[in-house]
């Protein structure tokens, strides 16, 4: 951490980060409480790349920030705070990105457990889901960074859709239809509802 080179007083920025880090910790168990078990470390990569930043771009950053006393102005205050769960949101985006990516490049007998039984042979269902994921990647990799973030953030099973707003959901469900289309123009909508993909 950088402290001013007359003392030993740290600035203002150093003393926000417990403030922070409990902000953060808030965050992560209020909007990802089934994955307890990557806060730490979620915590520990943000603060790294905020401190890197910080570090790193000094000149453009409100000057208020590494002296010893609060800052006057409230924007350059909240500021600091913005900064750290924009990081944070970032790295929670990279720890999805990094999943989806294992389960595309996974094998598909490590993953085929957890669809429901369909009808075709155990040979058909492995050429059909290993369709499926290939579609999804395509789909995917067309979408808008701002569409790849929102899947990245977005799961059933950590509950963020309820935080959604209006535009967000929206978007959603445009790529939810987009996928099923293509799902269905190459596999046929069974399959498609086969991923519960459907409303």
């Amino acid at each position: 951490m950088d402290h001013n080179e007359e003392t030993d007083e740290m600035a203002w920025w150093e003393t926000q980060l417990p403030i922070i880090r409990n902000e953060l910790a808030a965050y992560l168990r209020h909007h990802l409480p089934a994955l307890k078990s990557e806060h730490d470390d979620l915590l520990s990569e943000t603060f790294l790349s905020l401190t890197k930043q910080i570090q790193e771009k000094a000149p453009s950053l409100p000057p208020s920030w590494f002296e010893h006393s609060v800052p006057l102005n409230d924007s350059e205050r909240a500021h600091l705070h913005r900064l750290a769960i924009v990081i944070l949101k970032r790295r929670i985006a990279d720890f999805f990105r990094q999943r989806r990516s294992h389960l595309i490049f996974s094998p598909v007998e490590d993953i085929e457990h957890e669809l429901p039984d369909p009808r075709p042979q155990v040979s058909d269902r492995s050429m059909m889901l290993s369709t499926m994921l290939k579609i999804t990647l395509k789909v995917l990799d067309e979408m808008s960074p701002e569409d790849r973030d929102l899947i990245a953030l977005v799961s059933s099973k950590i509950g963020l859709r309820q935080g959604l707003n209006a535009r967000d959901r929206q978007r959603l469900h445009r790529i939810r239809n987009k996928l099923k289309d293509e799902i269905a123009l190459h596999l046929g909508a069974e399959a498609a509802e086969l991923l519960q993909i459907a409303h």
